[in-house]
């Protein structure tokens, strides 16, 4: 159902499978669209809830292209 005065999101490319050696960087890419803009959330094993940016994450949204890179 799409929100009044919008278009509901969806997703235009899903960030692929990556496998990353340890001390190497990851960096997952996707792109999502709608309107109002959707804001994604990023997760993973071992983690209750969305990602969060930190030392070890670092999260770039920016007009429906969506990064997430892994250090």
């Amino acid at each position: 159902m799409s929100p009044a005065g919008g278009v509901q999101p969806w997703v235009i490319y899903r960030p692929r499978t990556v496998r990353g050696v340890l001390g190497q960087q990851v960096l997952l890419t996707g792109a999502v669209a709608g309107e109002p803009p959707p804001l994604p959330r990023w997760s993973g094993p071992g983690h209750n809830g969305p990602l969060e940016a930190g030392p070890e994450y670092t999260l770039l949204h920016k007009e429906g292209l969506i990064s997430l890179l892994i250090r």
